[in-house]
This record gives structure tokens, sequence and C-alpha cells, in this order.
């Protein structure tokens, strides 16, 4: 069996027990159709509590661009959050590849996206980016899929963020929190 996990930042101080307390998990998904692209991130407490989050965005996006936008965006919520680490799940090859070094990020776009997640994850204490089936990722999934409308029996459970632009075209990548 292959290990399939990356760590960023790895402790020093044997205080594992202490980081696995504060771990929190981020599933994240893009999706890209000819009505829209979107992406989706639930965000997991340690305490096993869920945070739903839409991402709805208004500019042309490729399918890998959408999945890097969603990855990015859950990113942005857990520093605003202010968490110290992160297990950080995608049923992206590509993204994930990418962001461990096992895959080259040849094309312009995708490079700068690999970037901007890169700059940011180096912002926690410890990071972990793990490549999940599509089917383990259900929830971002289905976020992903909402971007365009949120049914009204859910519009109190999930926050719904709008992008104008792509994360990379910001001078200083930062996500505008709005809703309930």
């Amino acid at each position: 069996m292959v290990e399939c996990t990356a760590r960023g930042k790895p402790e020093e101080d044997g205080t594992d027990q202490e980081r696995k307390k504060e771990l929190w998990e981020i599933h994240s998904d893009g999706s890209c159709t000819k009505d829209g692209s979107g992406g989706g991130a639930v965000l997991t407490s340690p305490e096993g509590f869920k945070a739903y989050h839409s991402f709805k965005f208004t500019f042309r996006a490729t399918n890998n661009e959408a999945e890097y936008e969603a990855l990015i965006g859950g990113i942005q919520i857990a520093l605003f959050m202010k968490i110290k680490h992160i297990r950080l799940k995608s049923d992206s090859k590509l993204a994930i590849g990418q962001l461990k070094g096992e895959m080259e990020a040849k094309e312009g776009r995708v490079k700068r996206y690999r970037d901007c997640a890169r700059t940011l994850l180096g912002q926690f204490e410890s990071y972990e980016l793990i490549y999940v089936p599509r089917e383990e990722n259900e929830e971002a999934d289905m976020l992903a899929k909402l971007c365009r409308t949120i049914p009204v029996h859910m519009e109190g459970m999930v926050r719904q963020h709008e992008r104008i632009y792509p994360v990379w075209e910001e001078a200083v990548p930062v996500l505008e929190i709005s809703g309930p």
C-alpha cells in the first residue's frame, strides 16, 4: 500500500497529539458545466461539526481551475477562522498531485493557482494533502453543483460566496465572507 499524504511543517517537539485535537478536515470540489462553474468546501471541526460553503464563479473557468478555486476557497476560510492544522481532501488528482510536487504545473493559469494554494498552505502550522475518490467527496460535490441556486430549505445551512475574478488575479487572496 502506498502512503498518499503530504505533510507540511512536520512537528518537531512531539506535539502530534495536540495537533490532532486541533486538526480540521476540508473536503473541496469544483464543477464546470455549460451553465457555469462553481465549487464547494466542507470544513469539519475536530469535534465533527460541519460548515458548508458553496462558491459561484462568474468568470469562465475550466474544470481544473474550478477544482483549484474550491480548494483555495476552503483554505481561505480556514485561515479566516484562524485554524492552525488542516487535512485537505480533494478528488482532483491534478491539484493534489501538483501541490505535493508529484505532477508538474505546465499551463500558466493552473501554475498560478498552484502557487497561490502553496502560499496559503504555508500559513498553517501543519497540513496534509490527500487525494480521495469522488465517492468519498459527495458533500463537496453537491455544494459545487449548488453554486447556481441554493434550495430554500438549505439557505440557512450553506454559506454562498461569489467570485468575480480568479483568485490569482487578486493582489492578496482574500475571501469575502457574508451571509447568515
